[in-house]
């Protein structure tokens, strides 16, 4: 759209102080001056001589609420949309693969697609990180792969490739990357997807599944449910639930009673005060890459104000997250699909309409039954999971060795400082001496394999956009 005639080539500086500051961005917004974004669930129409409308035809909604008689129809009505959004997935006439990680939802679409190809005689291509075999840090706890390798022996019509996340840098100043690319790379972890879809692609797919969207839906946990038995002065069954989701997470019933109960309770000020007490200071100061002066000028806190007032209104994560889709948020082009569309098709089967509009007006306390958190899926999955995948309640990271990675390219971080010294215009956006102090912490001696979240933030989102910002005003 850029070389069309008239489209100006202009910062949207409000986009960018939204993702540099950690606020939602509005939707139909892009870091385009004067160029627009069509949100998710809506249609455009475009008549001579007539002002463009946009009209959304799909909207979320809670209500009413589906009430079966028994809860095993839950499990059964969830896994008739589980393996109908799978198999219409797995149309195409190249090698099939499938992202295989050891957690809950990429192994449970990665198994169903594997039944499904098995009946018709053929194979599933699986692709996984794991850490290379001479990590030397502390985080093998978090290491998957005895969990994929269950997931493979219990469907031997997988072929699995291994990946160590090696290939891809983590942050890299690749003019060439906005030939294809629209927006600088929101996902911090894109480097890891990057090296599974090639890995993908050399075994001859032209598909990969995933397991995106899970957690939101049909995995989700059901946190909340304590809060709604609370309400409705339910307290022997309160008091038991607390007790089998301690046994289920392994955690002390008083933390989950005081997080959970206690907490929705409790007035804004008092929760905002103990967030304080526990991170020491405001719980967002320091994480954000943005330039205080910048935040200013753009009144980033006014932004930031409706966000907070919301925080903690509803525990049941669905419910906080409707306005979110309902504003067309997730149809937006920084998803993963349109990241990876050039090299390979990415259907995500979790992500599948019906299962949404389903899950979200099943009742809450059906997804944790038990006590088992996310248990509406593992009820559902229960002959198609191994047992050590269906109890874990544990999640990996995605990059446990990830200040490695981001540490092997501080040359090239380097190399853009000196290239963009301290006056240069993107350091009126990024705060520069907190990317400078960042890259000092994870280089240092003694830095070790502790991590902090900050430095995905600072150091990979930041300086992507500070690139961005670069690379614009210099194809003006």
């Amino acid at each position: 759209m850029l070389a069309v005639p008239g489209v100006p080539r202009a910062l949207d500086e409000l986009m960018l102080a939204c993702q540099l500051g950690g606020v939602p961005r509005p939707a139909d917004r892009t870091l385009y001056a004067g160029i627009a974004r069509l949100p998710g669930g809506r249609t455009l129409t475009v008549r001579p001589g007539g002002q463009p409308q946009v009209r959304a035809y799909w909207q979320l909604t809670m209500e009413p609420e589906i009430r079966l008689r028994r809860p095993e129809e839950y499990a059964e009505a969830l896994r008739e949309m589980l393996d109908r959004a799978t198999r219409s997935a797995l149309r195409t006439r190249h090698p099939v693969a499938a992202m295989l990680s050891g957690g809950l939802d990429s192994t449970g679409v990665a198994c169903l697609a594997a039944r499904e190809l098995a009946a018709r005689g053929q194979r599933l291509v699986t692709v996984s990180n794991v850490l290379p075999e001479d990590f030397q840090g502390g985080e093998w706890n978090r290491e998957e792969s005895t969990f994929i390798r269950s997931a493979l022996a219990m469907c031997p019509n997988m072929d699995p490739h291994w990946s160590h996340g090696l290939t891809v840098p983590v942050v890299e100043f690749d003019d060439a990357y906005y030939l294809t690319h629209d927006e600088p790379d929101g996902d911090t972890k894109s480097f890891r997807t990057a090296e599974l879809v090639r890995l993908a692609e050399a075994q001859g797919a032209r598909l990969l599944l995933g397991g995106i969207g899970g957690d939101m839906a049909a995995s989700f946990r059901g946190t909340g449910w304590l809060e709604v038995l609370a309400r409705q002065g339910r307290w022997l069954e309160l008091a038991r639930q607390v007790r089998l989701q301690a046994r289920a997470r392994g955690e002390p019933a008083g933390g989950i009673f005081r997080r959970e109960v206690l907490r929705s309770f409790s007035p804004r000020w008092l929760r905002r005060w103990n967030d304080q007490l526990r991170h020491g200071g405001r719980v967002d100061e320091g994480v954000h890459p943005i330039h205080p002066d910048f935040a200013a000028r753009l009144r980033l806190d006014e932004l930031r104000h409706p966000m907070a007032a919301d925080d903690d209104l509803h525990l049941d994560f669905r419910r906080r997250q409707l306005p979110l889709i309902n504003s067309g948020q997730l149809g937006g082009g920084g998803g993963w699909t349109t990241r990876h569309a050039p090299q390979m098709e990415s259907p995500q089967p979790l992500m599948d309409r019906r299962i949404w509009e389903w899950c979200h007006r099943v009742p809450v306390g059906e997804f944790i039954r038990d006590g088992m958190p996310r248990g509406l899926y593992r009820r559902a999955l229960r002959d198609v999971l191994p047992e050590s995948i269906l109890r874990r309640t544990s999640k990996g990271w995605f990059a446990p060795d990830y200040q490695q990675r981001l540490a092997a390219c501080a040359p090239a971080i380097e190399t853009f400082l000196a290239q963009h010294p301290a006056g240069d215009p993107v350091w009126a956006y990024v705060h520069r001496p907190k990317v400078e102090e960042t890259l000092r912490l994870i280089t240092g001696p003694g830095s070790g394999d502790s991590w902090d979240n900050r430095y995905q933030i600072i150091l990979c989102q930041g300086l992507r956009l500070a690139h961005f910002v670069a690379w614009l005003g210099r194809t003006r």
